[in-house]
């Protein structure tokens, strides 16, 4: 689920995107004006299910656009009483109002009233932490919660008990000299910190409007009035300096550096050691990564001179291309999948994941028929997830030019969702089922571990995603809702199709056009009876009259030529 959100103060707009990304686990963009929310909104590729704004400075212009360009959108107005605007009454089932000085309860009750499976329970998170932008904690004293800063993918330390007041001086440490972008609290405080952060402000904003109402008055202080500030403020001034020069024992302070240096020498060595460890590791995988190339261009140019005898040059291109998203492509995603399950999602991987995805993307861009690309590909058990996901990307891409979506970023969205959406798979017959139905059927041949695995990862992937650096949005999205179908009989949230993103569409097809090809073992030689899609159409025709998979499923005859 993704959330627009439009207010000119910055501060009301973190407070919003930190209750709900920390709350419903909701993904969320932020703009300042009316002008900036309509540009977006005009994007067809950019799709949300809820828009929150002030409904007296930016609601009924970006009201108008959802009418007119037929957008399925919930607006989530703060306003001090309902509006009784023809507009307004028109699309009264998608316009929500609440109370402007409590927009927290407002906010979490119109969503658990709108969206069922938030009726009584949020997004289920891979992580107890969620992340916190130190200029808004600035806001949150006194604290509700403890507050931590994050070492790694699954360490966080503790820098600030709860109770304690986040100053300026904190901020410079942890922020400018420490270089730490986001602090982190537990997603259980998340509420308690939104009210706090939503008090602090109405206050700070009531004691402006005070403030400039005390300047319009002439205030004249007495001789008498003078001499007793000045009085008092000697006498705060004399007990600060006695309690400045109370002592301090020595040995206590002696302690405690002796304490910090040898908790920082032993931090620093575990650091070391752990980068050591991983560099070695890393270059070792990129080693055979380099062998493995090598070898796979050895046996390509020895193919490409026996083909050269009896094929054309435009057939021998269509051939190496086939072969390249099949073997080299397929051994990259491989390299990938083992890397991340030993290192975790780190840089190195991040980087050799997108080179991986750009490679694909110039590849699919050359790449030859379905037809003949499914006549190189050779599916082994052992290797179904890479194979699975290669193929994937080479659909879904396909669909999307013939839906008129050609962009780059439009194919580095499809192509690293394909590569991530079963990466913490670790079972290759696991990945090959499709529904909650038949993991039931077949839940005898899994262990529990697997089977929660398996019905975790579209949320778990997701997450992954959302750690990627210099990608695209909606990776994350295409992701967690990859299993979802039309109806609302997929999971794990059972949306339909008025809330699936238009890629995800495109994507939840592909999905299903690759499993029908290899549960019908419709690949390498059994390819030449002929590429049967009319049967997958006839099949899914009923499933995907809806929406944007109507529109989808119009295109599937076109990926064959």
């Amino acid at each position: 689920m993704r959330a627009l959100v439009v207010f000119e103060e910055r501060e009301l707009r973190d407070l919003i995107a930190f209750f709900l990304e920390g709350v419903f686990f909701i993904g969320v963009h932020l703009v300042s004006s009316v002008e900036e929310a309509t540009a977006i909104l005009s994007d067809e590729e950019q799709a949300f299910d809820i828009l929150v704004c002030n409904y007296d400075k930016s609601a009924k212009p970006l009201i108008t656009l959802s009418i007119n360009k037929n957008i399925d959108l919930h607006f989530l107005c703060a306003a001090d009483k309902a509006s009784d605007d023809p507009i307004i009454l028109r699309r009264k089932d998608w316009i929500h109002f609440f109370s402007s000085s409590n927009l927290i309860e407002g906010v979490e009750s119109t969503i658990r009233k709108i969206f069922r499976e938030f009726q009584t329970s949020v997004v289920p998170s891979a992580t107890e932490f969620c992340r916190i932008n130190p200029q808004t904690l600035l806001t949150a004293n006194p604290l509700k919660g403890h507050v931590y800063v994050r070492l790694s993918d699954t360490k966080f330390v503790r820098i600030m008990p709860e109770g304690f007041s986040f100053e300026m001086a904190d901020y410079d440490y942890f922020c400018r000299k420490k270089k730490f972008e986001m602090l982190y609290i537990k997603k259980m405080h998340c509420k308690e910190f939104s009210k706090q952060i939503q008090e602090n402000y109405f206050k700070k904003f009531k004691e402006a409007e005070a403030g400039k109402n005390a300047q319009t008055a002439t205030v004249q202080l007495t001789a008498e009035q003078i001499l007793e500030a000045k009085k008092k403020r000697l006498e705060y001034l004399k007990e600060r300096a006695k309690a400045l020069k109370a002592p301090i024992d020595p040995k206590k302070v002696e302690e405690k550096k002796q304490q910090d240096t040898i908790a920082e020498a032993h931090a620093k060595s575990l650091e070391e050691k752990r980068v050591a460890m991983i560099q070695a590791k890393a270059k070792e995988i990129l080693d055979r990564k380099v062998k493995a190339d090598q070898l796979a261009a050895k046996r390509a140019k020895v193919k490409e001179e026996e083909i050269q005898a009896k094929e054309s040059k435009e057939n021998i291109r269509k051939i190496v291309v086939a072969k390249k998203l099949e073997r080299e492509l397929g051994a990259e995603l491989e390299v990938v999948q083992e890397m991340s399950g030993k290192l975790g999602f780190n840089k190195m991987v991040q980087e050799i994941t997108r080179q991986s995805m750009l490679e694909t993307i110039a590849e699919v861009r050359r790449a030859p028929r379905l037809s003949e690309l499914l006549l190189q590909l050779r599916t082994e058990k052992e290797k179904y997830i890479s194979s699975h996901s290669m193929l994937l990307a080479y659909v879904g891409c396909a669909l999307s030019s013939q839906m008129e979506w050609k962009s780059d970023t439009t194919y580095q969205k499809i192509t690293l969702a394909s590569f991530l959406h079963d990466i913490v798979l670790k079972n290759q017959e696991l990945a090959r089922i499709q529904t909650l139905s038949e993991l039931a059927q077949k839940s005898k041949r899994f262990t529990k571990e697997e089977i929660k695995e398996f019905r975790d990862h579209p949320s778990t992937g997701a997450e992954i995603a959302r750690t990627f650096t210099e990608v695209p949005p909606d990776v994350d999205s295409i992701i967690a809702q990859h299993h979802e179908r039309p109806d609302g009989s997929g999971f794990p949230r059972g949306l339909t199709h008025l809330r699936i993103g238009p890629l995800a569409t495109v994507f939840i097809v592909a999905h299903d056009i690759v499993t029908y090809l290899f549960d019908n073992d419709i690949a390498g030689a059994n390819v030449e009876k002929g590429l049967d899609l009319d049967k997958f159409i006839e099949q899914k025709s009923k499933t995907y009259q809806m929406g944007t998979f109507k529109k989808v499923i119009a295109v599937v005859p076109k990926i064959r030529s």
